[in-house]
């Protein structure tokens, strides 16, 4: 017998003996056909609503009111450091209210100085709080104090804070979240300036003028020059501590 003719018979003898053992399955589906088309529609169904379900849930995760609270450099200053709550979400806030884990004022008006305002500004619920909206005051107030070549804080408002934040959404539904926050996130930024930008020309002229005044009255027959301003160095220091 040809090789050939080996491989047609041996092929046919698997196809029968498949046949043989699986019979009983065909026969088995062929009875139960309606009973597995209805599971399939089933587990169809069962499919087609969680999606359904995931889709609302994304929907309603999208257009819900997000409120953060985090501290942010202060936009005017190099020595404070500001405490932001602020909605990142796409629908107004409602019934807002902010706590914090520790009391931040002491009770000497002196002493207590914008933290008080801090306390006073969130001991009532705020009514609504609008998508990009934020309430910022200062925190951390960098000034100097004798004994001490470092800036400190002149707020008596606590280095680290647990901010609490609970508030609803246009539909009633209720949301709670807590924020750690620690000022030494800002504290050790830093930050760069040419002296040709906006800032360094100022700062150049302020030293300019600063030497002047300690050279005493210049007499009107003395022209002074100024210095040249160039990019060969860029300034860096820690935001909060004093320059050498």
């Amino acid at each position: 017998m040809k090789k050939r003719d080996k491989i047609l018979v041996g092929g046919s003898i698997l196809c029968g003996f498949l046949a043989l053992v699986l019979s009983p399955i065909f026969t088995w589906v062929n009875d139960n056909g309606d009973g597995l088309s209805a599971l399939a529609a089933m587990a169809t169904g069962v499919i087609a609503i969680n999606a359904l379900r995931a889709s609302a849930r994304d929907s309603a995760d999208r257009s819900r009111p997000v409120v953060v609270a985090e501290f942010q450099l202060a936009p005017e200053s190099d020595t404070s450091t500001d405490l932001v709550i602020r909605n990142d979400g796409a629908t107004v806030a409602r019934n807002l209210r902010v706590t914090f884990d520790r009391e931040i004022t002491t009770g000497d008006a002196e002493k207590d100085r914008g933290a008080d305002s801090i306390k006073k500004r969130y001991s009532r619920t705020i009514g609504v709080l609008s998508p990009k909206q934020e309430l910022r005051n200062t925190w951390w107030f960098g000034g100097s104090v004798a004994g001490s070549n470092k800036l400190q804080n002149l707020n008596p408002t606590p280095d680290e804070v647990i901010v609490s934040l609970a508030y609803e959404d246009l539909g009633g539904v209720q949301y709670h979240d807590n924020f750690e926050l620690h000022v030494d996130v800002m504290l050790h930024s830093t930050h760069s300036f040419s002296s040709t930008s906006v800032r360094g020309q100022l700062k150049t002229m302020a030293q300019e003028l600063k030497k002047i005044s300690e050279r005493g009255p210049v007499s009107p027959t003395i022209t002074t020059t100024s210095s040249r301003m160039t990019d060969g160095s860029v300034a860096q220091r820690p935001i909060f501590t004093e320059e050498d």
